[in-house]
């Protein structure tokens, strides 16, 4: 906790530089979405300085205007975000180093971790449904459609349609649980 205060401190003491992050967050159209990503406002300031991959985020959301001023904290690297992708509301990246979301639709509550590759098979994008948890090292590939209230477990490919609430695991991908029961089904 000590930690986070100390980091906030220093934050608040970094705000001159932010200045022009935090008002276009403060009149962003998009705010209530720029809003949904993050744990609180207080957290703005401490996130934009801090979380690289947030601010990819932060970036994604404020549209093209942020080549503006993106240059003054720098976007990560080892993340990427497709502008042209549809992404839902609170979307959360943790330690999202080497993460690459192209897809054509990506629906709320998404969350996924480092190493996560959601991307073009054959000139096709996948499309993502609301609550779902892609894990380290997954990959969704292709013309495929991931359903409602999905598991994807860490390591695992997915290049065939997975249905609503679901587990996935392996390569090749298997559900595992479907609608709260064991299952064994191969994609």
């Amino acid at each position: 906790m000590q930690i986070v205060k100390s980091r906030l401190y220093v934050a608040f003491l970094l705000s001159p530089i932010t200045i022009i992050h935090f008002l276009v967050y403060k009149f962003s159209k998009k705010r209530s979405v720029i809003q949904s990503d993050l744990p609180g406002k207080i957290f703005f300031l401490y996130h934009i300085i801090y979380d690289k991959p947030y601010r990819n985020l932060f970036y994604y959301r404020v549209g093209k205007s942020h080549f503006l001023f993106s240059w003054i904290l720098p976007r990560c690297p080892y993340t990427k975000i497709n502008q042209k992708m549809k992404l839902g509301r609170h979307c959360e990246m943790e330690h999202a180093f080497n993460t690459f979301l192209n897809g054509q639709k990506i629906g709320d509550n998404f969350k996924c971790y480092h190493n996560v590759t959601i991307g073009n098979k054959g000139g096709q994008l996948p499309i993502i449904g609301n609550n779902v948890i892609i894990s380290c090292g997954a990959s969704v590939l292709g013309n495929v459609r991931i359903g409602n209230n999905v598991i994807i477990g860490a390591g695992c490919v997915v290049v065939k349609d997975v249905p609503d609430n679901c587990t996935v695991i392996g390569n090749p991908a298997k559900i595992v649980r479907k609608d709260g029961k064991k299952v064994d089904i191969n994609l």
